[in-house]
């Protein structure tokens, strides 16, 4: 179990924890991923899976820091998350400030990509067919 910092209110802290949890089932929501794929991709029980994304997990003894990293490190390289970010919001979160930055990146990503696809679009040379040798070319 992780112990709330020095200074900071219960709510507070819990707050974060939730707001990284449902941060996290969010965004493998909007990725298409089950929880039947991580299940077994990574084999951690869909239980604890589904504890993870409602409560983070900080309320069970067993799951210390270390099995929340290496938990999270799991879940991310199934659903398709950049590690970098993902752990720095677990850090965060642990420590009670976590204020949603995975769905701000998130959000800001799904942004670019929707620009991009009012782009006109190119075609690639390399999916131009050729004729096939003895075919006749339009007339």
């Amino acid at each position: 179990m992780v112990n709330h910092p020095k200074g900071m209110a219960a709510g507070q802290f819990e707050e974060a924890r939730r707001r990284y949890a449902h941060d996290l089932r969010t965004l493998r929501k909007q990725r298409g991923v089950s929880l039947e794929t991580i299940y077994v991709e990574t084999r951690i029980p869909k239980s604890v899976l589904q504890d993870y994304e409602t409560s983070g997990l900080y309320h069970n003894e067993s799951f210390h820091e270390v099995y929340l990293r290496s938990l999270t490190k799991a879940y991310a390289l199934v659903v398709g998350l950049d590690l970098d970010q993902i752990l720095s919001a677990l850090g965060r979160a642990l420590d009670g400030s976590y204020n949603g930055g995975l769905m701000s990146a998130r959000e800001s990503e799904a942004e670019e990509a929707a620009g991009s696809e009012n782009e006109s679009p190119r075609q690639d040379p390399a999916s131009i067919s050729e004729p096939k040798s003895g075919a006749s070319s339009p007339k």
